[in-house]
């Protein structure tokens, strides 16, 4: 189907149906390794070939604001400079949280276009790690944020066309991990919900910051209606699905390609199926306070080219959205 040295084109080039575009991406960042005959997505292809794919894409829909998940040591070491080639600028935040080979990584990055964007403000939190072992009673804990890549990356933006400022928010909540029970991988992602909230809420109480919009997108790993969905909606967050004019019906995961390591081409892939409440990657919003910036949200869209159904287990989804001023009672 694919060579390596095939150089990918997306079939579909989204045109803007507002001033700016936000896309959220969970890349699948982790290497490829062959003969994983039990763990499929080992074999979905070469990651320097699904970065290359996932940057044609990227950039053949121009999103202003990316944030992306998963994004692992190779992609920091390789996909960055040619995002950077591509005049995109990475929210370079502070963190502190080391993994094994002694190297800092933040998972969870937001990348900007400079030349639609400013970056005002900025800030990483990296979520709980660890929680109590209730079946033991010595203290033991159990890993409630593997590899250290749960976490959220946070940057207030200035649209240079209009001045108007808004919150974006990237994150990635725990998965239901093979050590932790269906209960204890939910009571991580309640937390991990609740503390973006209050993140949000304490990013708000600055002045400067108390009548911005706010955008969250990312993986949450959970389905519409599950008890972290509804803590963000008690929280004041609006699914964009549930607004948008433009929408489609999109899961957005789908099974991993397969790459033949020896034809060196994919053999197989599949799109994700329509059932927009079995997703687990969202894009939110949460409004302005009287008086603040309205984001009036034009489309909420799922991008299932063939460079985004070979290159990860999850579809892109972006949105269109305008900054407008409230009227001030």
């Amino acid at each position: 189907m694919t060579n390596e040295q095939t150089i990918f084109s997306s079939h579909f080039i989204g045109e803007k149906k507002g001033n700016l575009r936000a896309m959220f991406y969970n890349v699948f960042g982790y290497r490829w390794w062959q003969d994983k005959e039990h763990q499929p997505h080992l074999n979905s292809g070469p990651v320097t070939l699904r970065q290359q794919m996932q940057m044609e894409l990227i950039q053949s829909y121009a999103p202003d604001v990316l944030g992306m998940q998963e994004y692992s040591k190779a992609y920091h070491q390789h996909m960055t400079p040619l995002l950077s080639n591509a005049g995109y600028r990475e929210v370079d935040v502070h963190h502190t949280k080391s993994h094994k080979d002694g190297v800092k990584i933040n998972y969870t990055v937001l990348f900007y276009r400079p030349d639609t964007l400013r970056l005002i403000d900025k800030g990483f939190v990296m979520y709980p790690e660890v929680m109590p072992d209730p079946a033991k009673d010595d203290g033991a804990v159990l890993n409630i944020n593997d590899a250290s890549s749960k976490s959220l990356t946070w940057a207030v933006f200035e649209e240079l066309k209009t001045q108007k400022h808004f919150l974006a928010v990237c994150t990635h909540f725990m998965y239901n991990a093979a050590w932790l029970t269906p209960t204890q991988s939910n009571d991580a992602r309640v937390q991990n919900a609740k503390l973006l909230l209050d993140t949000v809420a304490a990013i708000r109480r600055d002045t400067s910051y108390l009548h911005l919009p706010v955008l969250v997108g990312g993986d949450l790993n959970c389905r519409y209606g599950s008890e972290p969905f509804c803590t963000l909606q008690k929280g004041g967050m609006e699914w964009l699905y549930d607004l948008a004019p433009i929408k489609d019906n999109s899961k957005g995961t789908k099974p991993y390609a397969v790459y033949d390591e020896t034809k060196r081409e994919y053999i197989s892939y599949r799109p994700p199926v329509e059932d927009p409440r079995g997703a687990i990657d969202y894009i939110w919003r949460m409004p302005a306070y009287e008086g603040g910036v309205k984001m009036e949200t034009a489309s909420y869209v799922t991008v299932t080219d063939r460079l985004a159904l070979l290159s990860s287990d999850h579809c892109p989804r972006f949105t269109d959205f305008t900054l407008n001023e409230t009227e001030r009672n």
